[in-house]
């Protein structure tokens, strides 16, 4: 089918994989525009979403205060010394990495650290639990906390002995710098840097003096797949148990052994001897004498002839489907027969009896040796 009937049946077929694919690009490309690269990532300083923290970057550049946004350790690193670096999420950050700014910045502020991180943190840092997060008074003689007052902190709770300090019902410590490590400020909740609730009771200039002194800030959001990272990780293979290596052995030992057992045996080729070897004029003559005892002259007749007309067809090279006059004329122009004498050995009346049929074989037979010999004969006469 050709023509604009078959351009439609096409396009019934492909419209539902068409639309369907357009829908989904559509909405990927909506979903983009409305929400942005970074308009949802938590903490992040070029966010003006509830949960970013555009706010306080503002506020901290009018204070003077020198803060960049990166996404790489490697960078994160390198704005470190003599500066703060504020880690939006630890738990993207290998604690051994934590350990590296800790060691090199003037002070480091993680925001909910998990226990994997507390453990790697000087001054013995410990989780204590979760906190419900509401305003809470500052309790402790901390400068940026007494000058802040109540702030909305909690989250989690934490525990570290002298001389650290414990804020805001334990949910905000700060540990003073030691040798070889630059002071550590934990907070457990990070309410009070967002743009929700940087309004929020004290909560902008208890922000302000944590991350504000000394005057540069490296604003750190770490990914999972930052290429600083990939020493770190571990193959799929490396993850697997032992004992389940020991397992896939023992199975694979008994599919080997199952397979040498089911498997055809190798060795020299048998021949075997055919019960019974029947020749094909056997053949032949089994379906002449079923035919015989049938009485279906007719049939056998009409084999004759239809075997005939093949012959002669090919013999004269002529097309298979070749009308019954123009095969009647040929052959008689080839044998010198009279086209009544040849059209009535090809298609006349059945025969009435054995004596007949027999007598209509032998005479297709001379027609075939004729047709042969005047094929033979230069000028198509003998």
């Amino acid at each position: 089918m050709t023509g604009p009937a078959a351009w439609r049946e096409r396009w019934r077929a492909a419209r539902p994989p068409v639309l369907i694919g357009i829908a989904v690009i559509t909405t990927a490309i909506i979903t983009v525009l409305i929400s942005g690269t970074d308009a949802s990532t938590p903490l992040d300083p070029r966010s003006a979403a509830p949960s970013g923290t555009r706010a306080l970057d503002v506020l901290l550049r009018e204070q003077g205060v020198r803060a960049s946004r990166m996404e790489s350790y490697e960078e994160a690193l390198a704005a470190a010394p003599g500066g703060t670096i504020l880690v939006t999420d630890p738990g993207d950050v290998p604690p051994a990495r934590i350990g590296e700014l800790i060691a090199t910045a003037a002070t480091t502020v993680l925001v909910d650290p998990g226990p994997s991180v507390i453990d790697e943190l000087p001054g013995g840092v410990e989780l204590l639990g979760p906190a419900l997060t509401a305003p809470i008074e500052a309790g402790c003689d901390l400068p940026a906390a007494t000058s802040a007052g109540r702030a909305i902190l909690g989250g989690a709770r934490y525990r570290a002995g002298p001389p650290a300090i414990r804020c805001y019902d334990d949910s905000l410590v700060v540990v003073p710098a030691s040798p070889g490590n630059g002071t550590v400020v934990i907070l457990g909740a990070a309410d009070a840097l967002t743009n929700d609730h940087l309004g929020d009771e004290g909560n902008a200039a208890l922000s302000l003096m944590l991350l504000g002194s000394p005057p540069t800030l490296a604003w750190y959001l770490p990914s999972p797949t930052d290429p600083a990272f990939r020493t770190d990780e571990r193959s799929l293979v490396s993850l697997i148990p032992r004992g389940w290596w020991f397992a896939a052995m023992q199975v694979l030992v008994g599919v080997v052994l199952l397979a040498a057992w089911r498997a055809r045996r190798l060795g020299p080729i048998v021949t075997e001897q055919l019960p019974v070897v029947i020749r094909a004029t056997e053949t032949h003559e089994g379906r002449a004498r079923l035919y015989q005892r049938s009485r279906d002259r007719a049939h056998a007749a009409a084999i004759l002839r239809s075997a005939a007309i093949d012959r002669a067809t090919r013999v004269l090279r002529l097309p298979r489907h070749t009308d019954e006059r123009t095969l009647v004329a040929s052959i008689a122009e080839r044998t010198g027969r009279g086209a009544d004498a040849v059209a009535g050995l090809l298609s006349g009346p059945h025969p009435a009896d054995d004596a007949a049929l027999l007598a209509l074989g032998r005479a297709l037979a001379e027609l075939e040796h004729d047709l042969d010999l005047g094929l033979d004969t230069p000028e198509g006469t003998h």
